[in-house]
């Protein structure tokens, strides 16, 4: 399955309908507000690394140590998220399963991990400015290894025109 938009594009397994890779232009951090609204938060860049620094952050998340990555011709970092043990806070929208905001993107796309959801985020500075994440996302995160063996391939397929 797939969606398209100027800002957002998915593709998934024929077998799921919530996991599969998803890809942002522009993506921004999330406010951190209980409310979880669909707003940037104030005062974070919007470079790979800025991006990055701000994640490894926040409350609620256990994210893995940067790695350098290329896809499609774009440099920037690769880093493993999920929600740390214990953490409670719930956004509204989320019926008291454990959640943080993570990011925002032009076309009102909020992207919020939840519960045991486990994700392996790439965040690419474009060279004329911007970013564009892939995310290769598992919401039930047991199953995020065998969907990175699958879509590792496929991110790596990428070329993304200048």
């Amino acid at each position: 399955d797939t969606a398209d938009a100027a800002s957002y594009f998915l593709l998934q397994p024929v077998d799921s309908e919530v996991d599969g890779i998803h890809l942002f232009r522009d993506p921004l951090a999330a406010s951190q507000d209980a409310a979880c609204p669909s707003v940037a938060a104030t005062g974070v860049g919007s470079t790979s690394s800025q991006l990055v620094a701000w994640l490894r952050e926040r409350p609620g998340l256990v994210v893995s140590s940067p790695r350098i990555a290329m896809v499609g011709g774009l440099r920037g970092v690769a880093v493993d998220i999920g929600i740390v043990a214990g953490w409670t806070a719930s956004c509204p929208f989320a019926n008291g399963a454990p959640t943080v905001p993570l990011i925002t993107a032009p076309g009102g796309y909020h992207w919020v991990v939840v519960g045991n959801e486990r994700l392996r985020l790439y965040l690419l500075d474009l060279p004329a400015g911007g970013t564009v994440a892939v995310d290769i996302d598992a919401f039930d995160g047991t199953g995020i290894n065998g969907l990175i063996a699958v879509a590792e391939p496929i991110v790596r397929s990428f070329l993304f025109a200048p």
